[in-house]
């Protein structure tokens, strides 16, 4: 079944994703924001995530849990892209401030920028850039910029001799008791320093909750049989791409993040992945710095597009 039309926004549930994905798999790349998953979790955090097509594009609207619950839109595609700036140009002429339209691709940016449009202003968003890595390159760590992370890598390794890599049934409930809990008592060792508001905890209980409809995997760690990571990712219909969700550790083991990180690839190169997504650092420094740490490729950039609330266009 089709989206309603612009501007009458209809609620996104699952019985959508289909049609959907019929324009999430125009991007040559998978952003993360717009994955099925992220969308789900994230994007639908406080239940309010609403879709309705222009054009041949989606237009997205939802409240941003991690921007005090604003609202944002957004726009999924560039088809038809003069009408559609025209006809969003002049919803913002009736609104009570400028439309933003936030966590445009690069593709989008640039046809918005070739229009040279007056009425709208554009401006790279880096705290929602997405970090990707290429798997070979992480794997292999040639060179002097992985001389850091092959000597934590190896330091794990001779401290911990007996390794295993286990999937977990994600459609056990026992499987899925053992993952919250694990993720529970080692957050709690760190005080939820990285997530104050325990956002992150709710998204992964909620990731679980609709794994029987989403594309998402777990894998944990174990050290001498005891569990001591746990990874979620979720794989898109872009050929040869995996987006990397939660990374969740016992820190009590030294240097086991680097190897949980190193560990994944592992995995995406056994399931013939090329590209890892691991998702945006939101501005926040210390998630740049371990991004920034392992090396990433390249950067899938985010824009915010403004209209001016003044525009002629009707």
């Amino acid at each position: 079944m089709s989206f309603t039309k612009f501007p009458n926004f209809q609620k996104f549930s699952l019985d959508d994703a289909t049609e959907y994905l019929k324009y999430y798999i125009r991007l040559s790349d998978a952003y993360s924001d717009f994955s099925l998953d992220d969308l789900s979790i994230w994007l639908n955090y406080n239940d309010d995530l609403t879709i309705c097509k222009l054009e041949d594009n989606l237009v997205i609207k939802f409240s941003n849990v991690l921007d005090e619950n604003r609202i944002y839109y957004s726009l999924l595609g560039i088809s038809q892209l003069e009408s559609t700036l025209d006809i969003l140009s002049a919803y913002s002429k009736k609104q009570d401030e400028p439309l933003r339209l936030f966590y445009l691709t690069q593709e989008a940016n640039d046809a918005i920028e070739r229009l040279e449009r007056q009425d709208i202003t554009i401006e790279e968003d880096t705290n929602n850039s997405d970090y990707v890595y290429n798997v070979e390159d992480l794997i292999n760590m040639h060179g002097k910029p992985y001389e850091n992370f092959r000597r934590r890598i190896n330091h794990f390794t001779r401290e911990n001799k007996n390794i295993q890599t286990i999937e977990f049934d994600l459609s056990s409930s026992t499987d899925k008791e053992i993952i919250e809990s694990n993720i529970i008592k080692w957050s709690a060792k760190t005080s939820f320093r990285n997530d104050p508001e325990s956002w992150e905890l709710r998204v992964i209980k909620r990731h679980l909750e609709l794994a029987g409809d989403l594309p998402v995997f777990a894998y944990g760690l174990l050290s001498d049989d005891k569990l001591i990571n746990i990874n979620i990712f979720n794989m898109p219909p872009q050929k040869g791409w995996l987006i990397f969700n939660h990374i969740k550790c016992d820190y009590e083991y030294p240097d086991v993040y680097g190897y949980a990180f190193y560990n994944l690839f592992l995995i995406a190169q056994s399931k013939g992945i090329k590209w890892v997504n691991f998702e945006q650092d939101l501005g926040k420094e210390g998630l740049r710095r371990i991004k920034t740490f392992f090396r990433p490729e390249r950067m899938l950039k985010r824009y915010i597009a403004t209209f001016d609330g003044d525009s002629t266009y009707q």
